[in-house]
């Protein structure tokens, strides 16, 4: 039965912090363009990063792990996401 499930989901929610945004930076295909500042000697990355909210329409994630090989008969890669925003469909190109 589930008795009393519900009552404690709603709670648990409650008392649990909210998502959070998390920073992005958005890139196309193709090698990372860095330039030299004049001041330092530092390179600096030409894009930069945006907040991504949680409420944005669009699907994007977080790859925290990646595995490869775990079958040594097989050529298999795993990739561990942590959704940011939108929702994941089944059989969606990412």
């Amino acid at each position: 039965t589930n008795f009393g499930v519900q009552l404690f989901l709603d709670k648990f929610c409650d008392m649990g912090t909210k998502p959070m945004g998390r920073s992005a930076i958005m890139k196309e295909d193709g090698p990372k363009k860095k330039k030299k500042s004049k001041e330092t000697s530092e390179t600096i990355d030409e894009e930069e990063a945006e907040l991504i909210q949680p409420d944005f329409e669009e699907f994007s994630g977080f790859i925290f792990k990646t595995q490869a090989n775990l079958d040594p008969k097989h050529r298999d890669r795993l990739a561990y996401v942590r959704v940011v925003s939108g929702t994941y469909k089944k059989c969606m190109k990412v």
